[in-house]
Protein backbone atom coordinates (compact mmCIF):
# COMPACT_ATOMS: atom_id res chain seq x y z
CA UNK A 1 0.00 0.00 0.00
CA UNK A 2 1.42 3.45 -0.87
CA UNK A 3 1.93 6.34 1.42
CA UNK A 4 1.26 9.94 0.57
CA UNK A 5 4.39 11.67 1.32
CA UNK A 6 4.29 15.04 3.22
CA UNK A 7 5.85 18.10 1.66
CA UNK A 8 9.25 18.97 2.21
CA UNK A 9 9.59 21.66 5.06
CA UNK A 10 10.92 25.01 4.15
CA UNK A 11 13.65 25.79 6.26
CA UNK A 12 14.01 29.66 5.17
CA UNK A 13 10.77 30.28 7.01
CA UNK A 14 12.44 28.92 10.14
CA UNK A 15 15.24 30.11 9.82
CA UNK A 16 13.42 33.96 9.55
CA UNK A 17 11.00 32.81 12.80
CA UNK A 18 14.12 31.78 14.44
CA UNK A 19 15.63 34.87 13.75
CA UNK A 20 13.02 36.31 15.32
CA UNK A 21 13.05 34.76 18.16
CA UNK A 22 16.52 34.84 18.80
CA UNK A 23 16.05 38.77 18.89
CA UNK A 24 13.26 38.28 21.58
CA UNK A 25 15.40 35.83 23.89
CA UNK A 26 18.20 38.87 23.38
CA UNK A 27 15.60 41.08 24.90
CA UNK A 28 13.80 39.25 27.54
CA UNK A 29 15.71 36.40 28.12
CA UNK A 30 12.85 33.97 28.43
CA UNK A 31 14.60 30.42 29.28
CA UNK A 32 11.42 28.59 28.05
CA UNK A 33 11.89 30.34 24.79
CA UNK A 34 15.68 29.36 24.79
CA UNK A 35 14.76 25.44 25.43
CA UNK A 36 12.24 25.49 22.10
CA UNK A 37 14.87 27.59 20.24
CA UNK A 38 17.37 24.54 21.62
CA UNK A 39 15.61 22.24 20.65
CA UNK A 40 14.22 23.18 16.86
CA UNK A 41 17.92 24.35 16.04
CA UNK A 42 18.58 20.63 17.22
CA UNK A 43 16.97 18.87 14.73
CA UNK A 44 17.41 21.17 12.24
CA UNK A 45 21.26 20.21 12.64
CA UNK A 46 20.57 16.63 12.77
CA UNK A 47 18.67 16.89 9.42
CA UNK A 48 22.15 18.52 8.13
CA UNK A 49 23.82 15.63 9.84
CA UNK A 50 21.95 12.79 8.45
CA UNK A 51 20.38 13.67 5.23
CA UNK A 52 19.13 10.19 4.73
CA UNK A 53 17.17 10.61 7.91
CA UNK A 54 13.55 12.32 8.03
CA UNK A 55 13.18 14.48 11.31
CA UNK A 56 10.37 16.64 9.06
CA UNK A 57 7.74 15.13 11.65
CA UNK A 58 9.78 16.41 14.79
CA UNK A 59 10.81 19.73 12.89
CA UNK A 60 7.18 20.63 12.64
CA UNK A 61 5.90 19.94 16.05
CA UNK A 62 9.58 21.82 17.33
CA UNK A 63 8.64 24.71 15.33
CA UNK A 64 4.86 24.92 16.15
CA UNK A 65 6.14 24.71 20.07
CA UNK A 66 8.55 27.55 19.24
CA UNK A 67 5.84 29.21 17.54
CA UNK A 68 3.32 29.04 20.42
CA UNK A 69 5.77 30.68 23.16
CA UNK A 70 6.77 33.17 20.59
CA UNK A 71 2.62 34.47 20.80
CA UNK A 72 3.47 33.92 24.39
CA UNK A 73 5.94 36.63 24.44
CA UNK A 74 4.42 38.59 22.27
CA UNK A 75 1.28 38.98 24.53
CA UNK A 76 3.15 39.59 27.05
CA UNK A 77 5.57 42.18 25.42
CA UNK A 78 1.59 44.02 24.98
CA UNK A 79 0.87 43.87 28.72
CA UNK A 80 4.10 45.62 29.30
CA UNK A 81 4.45 49.08 30.07
CA UNK A 82 5.92 51.24 27.63
CA UNK A 83 9.67 51.29 27.65
CA UNK A 84 12.89 53.62 26.59
CA UNK A 85 12.20 55.20 23.24
CA UNK A 86 15.42 52.96 21.96
CA UNK A 87 13.99 49.70 23.26
CA UNK A 88 10.50 51.11 22.13
CA UNK A 89 11.61 51.36 18.63
CA UNK A 90 13.67 47.73 18.82
CA UNK A 91 10.18 46.19 19.92
CA UNK A 92 8.53 47.55 16.80
CA UNK A 93 10.75 46.27 14.64
CA UNK A 94 10.53 43.10 16.51
CA UNK A 95 6.80 43.33 16.28
CA UNK A 96 7.09 43.86 12.46
CA UNK A 97 9.65 41.08 12.08
CA UNK A 98 7.07 38.24 14.23
CA UNK A 99 4.38 39.90 12.10
CA UNK A 100 5.71 38.76 8.86
CA UNK A 101 6.49 35.49 10.56
CA UNK A 102 2.93 34.81 11.29
CA UNK A 103 1.89 36.03 8.24
CA UNK A 104 3.95 33.42 6.70
CA UNK A 105 2.70 30.73 8.83
CA UNK A 106 -0.76 31.28 8.02
CA UNK A 107 -1.22 33.17 11.05
CA UNK A 108 -3.07 35.90 9.41
CA UNK A 109 -5.49 37.13 12.59
CA UNK A 110 -2.74 36.95 15.34
CA UNK A 111 -0.34 39.63 12.82
CA UNK A 112 -2.84 42.03 12.73
CA UNK A 113 -2.11 43.44 16.30
CA UNK A 114 1.76 43.15 15.91
CA UNK A 115 1.45 45.16 12.49
CA UNK A 116 -0.73 48.25 13.98
CA UNK A 117 2.10 48.19 17.01
CA UNK A 118 5.01 48.85 14.27
CA UNK A 119 2.88 50.91 12.43
CA UNK A 120 4.09 53.91 14.14
CA UNK A 121 7.80 53.92 13.19
CA UNK A 122 7.58 51.96 9.68
CA UNK A 123 4.81 52.84 8.90
CA UNK A 124 5.65 51.44 4.83
CA UNK A 125 7.03 48.52 6.12
CA UNK A 126 3.87 48.13 8.14
CA UNK A 127 1.86 49.20 5.24
CA UNK A 128 2.90 46.07 3.15
CA UNK A 129 2.61 44.01 5.65
CA UNK A 130 -1.03 45.08 6.65
CA UNK A 131 -1.74 44.84 2.42
CA UNK A 132 -0.80 41.41 2.71
CA UNK A 133 -3.05 40.39 5.80
CA UNK A 134 -6.01 41.83 3.76
CA UNK A 135 -5.20 39.36 0.94
CA UNK A 136 -4.85 36.85 2.98
CA UNK A 137 -8.72 37.60 4.69
CA UNK A 138 -9.87 38.18 1.11
CA UNK A 139 -9.21 34.71 0.46
CA UNK A 140 -9.85 33.18 2.69
CA UNK A 141 -13.69 35.27 2.87
CA UNK A 142 -13.83 34.46 -0.75
CA UNK A 143 -12.99 30.38 -0.06
CA UNK A 144 -15.53 30.17 2.63
CA UNK A 145 -18.33 32.02 0.38
CA UNK A 146 -17.52 29.51 -1.53
CA UNK A 147 -17.88 26.42 0.06
CA UNK A 148 -21.25 27.68 1.39
CA UNK A 149 -22.73 28.39 -2.19
CA UNK A 150 -21.31 25.59 -3.92
CA UNK A 151 -23.00 22.63 -1.15
CA UNK A 152 -25.95 24.03 0.98
CA UNK A 153 -26.86 20.04 1.86
CA UNK A 154 -23.31 19.53 3.22
CA UNK A 155 -23.00 18.96 6.82
CA UNK A 156 -21.24 22.13 8.45
CA UNK A 157 -18.31 19.69 9.39
CA UNK A 158 -17.44 18.95 5.42
CA UNK A 159 -18.24 22.33 4.67
CA UNK A 160 -14.87 23.26 7.41
CA UNK A 161 -13.22 20.70 6.17
CA UNK A 162 -13.05 21.72 2.33
CA UNK A 163 -12.54 25.22 3.35
CA UNK A 164 -9.79 24.22 5.55
CA UNK A 165 -8.00 22.12 3.12
CA UNK A 166 -8.85 25.75 0.15
CA UNK A 167 -7.09 27.45 3.27
CA UNK A 168 -4.01 25.26 3.55
CA UNK A 169 -3.81 25.27 -0.47
CA UNK A 170 -3.42 29.19 -0.32
CA UNK A 171 -1.14 29.99 2.33
CA UNK A 172 1.05 27.32 0.96
CA UNK A 173 0.00 29.25 -2.27
CA UNK A 174 1.45 32.61 -0.45
CA UNK A 175 4.22 31.17 1.09
CA UNK A 176 6.12 29.93 -2.38
CA UNK A 177 5.47 33.57 -3.58
CA UNK A 178 6.84 35.30 -0.56
CA UNK A 179 10.18 32.57 -0.60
Amino acid sequence: MATLARPSINTSHITESLKVAHDMLRRDRDPELASKIMVLEGYLELRRMNPDRSYDDRIRKAFNDLMSRLQVQTAEMHRKPLRPMSEAQSLDMSALEMARALLRNGQTLEALPLIDQAMRQYPQAASELKAEADTQIQAIDQIINRALADDSSSSAFALAKRAGRAIAQIAATLNRKSA
